[in-house]
């Protein structure tokens, strides 16, 4: 027998942790970051870091980085955000922007956790910007993200609808509502969630609405 013929084909990796985001609810997500936590405390530390530029995240990666965010170094990940990420990368709705994810000095992650649960947890890679710190600042996670968040209505005014955009993205939730039959004579259906960019895309493909840009 030749030594090729020894050699042993490399493990595929899989993931420590599984849920499937389609039936997932805040209870089995948060007993699944619990034991995430109980695990990586058992893991040495891993001292390793990317280099400041763009990566493609894998769901390998995003597990080693979710490694590097210990209970209580960040705030508490939400279901329902790390769902709405899962479903644009799904999608290929997820272009290079250029929003990074953040590490301080020591590798610890600052920003970025619900992107990376997504990836993880869905299986879906994406591109993103990497930044580490230059230097140490403290109580630095207070001063990320401290903002209003970007709405729908933010979104179609630089699109072209200031004005009518606030009254445009009403009227567009009202009509994914009724298009897919989210009413019945019993219950409202949930739809998803959908993002700035989608609220864009229905105006422009429905030029009757008032003031939709061209």
């Amino acid at each position: 027998m030749s030594d090729v013929e020894n050699i042993t084909a490399p493990t595929p990796w899989e993931p420590k942790f599984h849920l499937d985001l389609k039936t997932a609810n805040s209870g089995t997500f948060y007993a699944l970051v619990d034991q995430f936590e109980e695990w990586r405390k058992t893991r040495a530390e891993n001292e390793d870091k990317l280099a400041n530029g763009w990566h493609i995240i894998t769901s390998e990666m995003a597990e080693g980085l979710l490694l590097k965010n210990p209970a209580g170094s960040n705030r508490k990940a939400v279901l329902a955000n790390i769902v709405y990420y899962a479903e644009q990368m799904a999608a290929e709705d997820w272009p290079e922007t250029g929003q990074p994810l953040i590490f301080d000095v020591d590798g610890k992650l600052l920003d970025g956790q619900h992107r990376l649960w997504a990836c993880y947890l869905s299986g879906v890679p994406f591109a993103t910007y990497v930044v580490n710190q230059r230097k140490p600042i403290k109580s630095a996670f207070a001063y990320i993200d401290n903002v209003k968040a970007r709405t729908a209505k933010d979104a179609l005014a630089t699109a072209g609808l200031n004005g009518l955009s606030a009254l445009t993205a009403q009227t567009v939730m009202i009509a994914q509502l009724y298009e897919n039959k989210a009413y019945t004579a019993t219950k409202k259906h949930r739809l998803p969630r959908m993002s700035p960019k989608q609220f864009i895309d229905y105006v422009e493909a429905n030029p009757t609405f008032a003031g939709a840009p061209s």
